[in-house]
């Protein structure tokens, strides 16, 4: 009859058998990192005893995810320096998420801009989105409108926002002169005959490569099925991936995004 010492050190030698084999695929990745001296792309594998090195600023960074599709990062070591060596397993760590799925339903007339943005980011699918408020809530015409302030450049900015009757506007190009982020976007509904403005919500606002996000999305969805998951299952995995890592965005246009990953 085997030991109780000798069934621990059976069972931490299975332990560390799974956790050797276990798997990540690259999903994204920003800047220059190397695996055991190769540069690291979209879609490798990596496993926890690869060497990684980081050469380049403290930016770079990659979003790895697990068979069952938990999100990891890989990003330096606070305190490490440019060249020095770890294992993947000493840096990977679970990807803090922007996730908040208080709405996912298909809309009609938006009736809460603050919920239907949240509180943290709100990604733009593209260029450019229309959002179709509520006109008894939100009414759009030249005494009432919705205002952007922001900062951009050290400078701070307040722009009314485009509207096409009851449909708001949001636009990269009429925002931003270059760049696709605006951090701590403030978000108000302004009255001009009685000078009333209300503070509405207050956001990230991101603008997204659609080419960039569909081939996140079909390096996920690939690697999940190679796994054995069933489409539907990864389908809403990358769902999941999207609202982590982006924050909401126009439920339709995910909805429609995710069911033409193949």
């Amino acid at each position: 009859m085997r030991t109780i010492k000798q069934l621990i050190l059976i069972i931490a030698t299975c332990l560390f058998a799974v956790t050797a084999q276990a798997q990540w695929s690259v999903i994204s990745v920003q800047g220059k990192i190397l695996a055991d001296g190769v540069v690291i792309t979209q879609s490798n594998r990596l496993n926890m005893e690869q060497v990684i090195s980081f050469t380049e600023a403290l930016e770079a960074k990659a979003i790895l995810a697990d068979a069952e599709g938990a999100m990891f990062l890989l990003e330096q070591a606070k305190g490490s320096v440019n060249g020095e060596n770890a294992s993947l397993g000493d840096l990977i760590k679970p990807y803090k998420s922007y996730s908040t799925r208080g709405f996912r339903k298909a809309e009609d007339r938006i009736n809460d801009l603050k919920q239907y943005m949240g509180n943290a980011r709100f990604t733009v699918l593209g260029d450019k989105i229309e959002l179709l408020l509520s006109e008894e809530k939100y009414p759009l015409n030249n005494n009432k409108f919705i205002v952007f302030y922001y900062e951009q450049a050290g400078e701070k900015l307040s722009k009314k926002v485009g509207f096409d009757h009851q449909k708001l506007i949001i636009e990269n190009n009429k925002l931003l002169p270059q760049g696709n982020e605006i951090r701590n976007l403030h978000i108000y509904q302004y009255e001009i005959s009685t000078k009333e403005t209300n503070l509405i919500t207050k956001v990230h606002l991101n603008f997204a490569n659609m080419a960039k996000v569909k081939g996140e999305l079909t390096v996920l969805k690939t690697w999940l099925t190679s796994k054995g998951m069933a489409a539907t299952e990864a389908n809403e995995k990358l769902t999941t991936y999207f609202e982590a890592v982006y924050g909401r965005t126009q439920p339709v246009k995910l909805l429609d995004l995710v069911a033409g990953i193949n």
